[in-house]
């Protein structure tokens, strides 16, 4: 009744900023604590759902653009239930959001870590040839705190969560959204590969890089957050050209074009183009030769 009355407007935008703040404020509170009662923020949500109609409703959401981050951060330590009613709330107010007015960056990396969470890499050694499973709750050591990566992430609500990042990316709500996610997605990716490449430049200084030189460099990669963000963006990248929303990707696209494509080094052949290169022997490959045991040339 309250939002059908055009004379109650300024009570109605009293109201809607008065829950909009509950929200943020419950949810900072719920992070805090050690025991959590999730029915009050429950509730809130369900409010803003039904208010997100109205043109109050909306001018408010316009104003408070920190909105959808708390509620994405919700999603790192609630239960399943909370989390499944909060990935249908982004989703309804999503469209009511620009994502040039916000924090997207901040708002993917809630999502991605969320994702993360539920990701389980099978690593094989090529030395060995065993397998090992790796999650991020068991080998970061370098996340924020506010991850909770104590929590764990149920698999239905990280397809959930796919499913919510791939409407966006289709341009099911805008395709300024569409584009603002495809961006954080590649720049996610370029991250970790400019991570990587500034670790192998590190190590330049070593004539010979041994195998526990890479391994030591790999088991580095799986401590940090920015690893385990770019593996969740690979899941959800699925055509590469959206690595060219990336600007760093577009530099070194740029660059790499004034290069002469790498030759495999194990067929040096002078036509084999390589696919790899091989951080214990610094050797490029080509994909057959790859799978193989391979040496530096020093070696052979």
């Amino acid at each position: 009744m309250l939002f059908n009355r055009v004379q109650l407007q300024p009570l109605q935008s009293y109201v809607c900023f008065q829950m909009v703040s509950a929200v943020e404020r419950e949810i900072v509170s719920l992070r805090d604590r050690v025991k959590r009662n999730y029915s009050y923020v429950c509730g809130l949500m369900v409010m803003l759902v039904k208010i997100c109609e109205s043109r109050k409703g909306l001018e408010v959401f316009s104003l408070r653009n920190g909105l959808l981050i708390i509620l994405s951060e919700l999603l790192l330590f609630a239960p399943q239930i909370v989390q499944l009613q909060t990935i249908e709330t982004m989703s309804t107010l999503l469209k009511h959001f620009k994502p040039n007015t916000f924090d997207c960056s901040q708002f993917m990396h809630n999502i991605l870590a969320t994702i993360a969470k539920a990701i389980v890499l099978q690593i094989k050694d090529k030395i060995t040839r065993k397998i090992s499973s790796q999650k991020m709750e068991t080998h970061a050591s370098d996340v924020p705190q506010y991850w909770r990566i104590d929590r764990q992430i149920n698999a239905e609500t990280a397809h959930l969560l796919v499913k919510f990042v791939e409407d966006i990316t289709t341009s099911k709500f805008t395709e300024n959204w569409a584009n603002a996610v495809k961006t954080e997605l590649a720049n996610t990716i370029m991250q970790l590969a400019q991570f990587v490449t500034l670790n192998s430049s590190s190590s330049s200084n070593l004539i010979e890089p041994s195998v526990a030189d890479a391994v030591s460099r790999t088991a580095q990669s799986l401590k940090t957050s920015q690893f385990w963000l770019s593996v969740a963006s690979l899941a959800l990248i699925s055509d590469p050209k959206w690595l060219e929303f990336a600007p760093l990707w577009r530099t070194l696209k740029a660059r790499r074009s004034q290069e002469p494509d790498p030759l495999c080094e194990n067929h040096d052949d002078g036509q084999t183009l390589a696919h790899f290169r091989c951080e214990v022997c610094l050797t490029n490959l080509c994909r057959e030769c790859f799978t193989i045991l391979h040496l530096n040339k020093t070696k052979k």
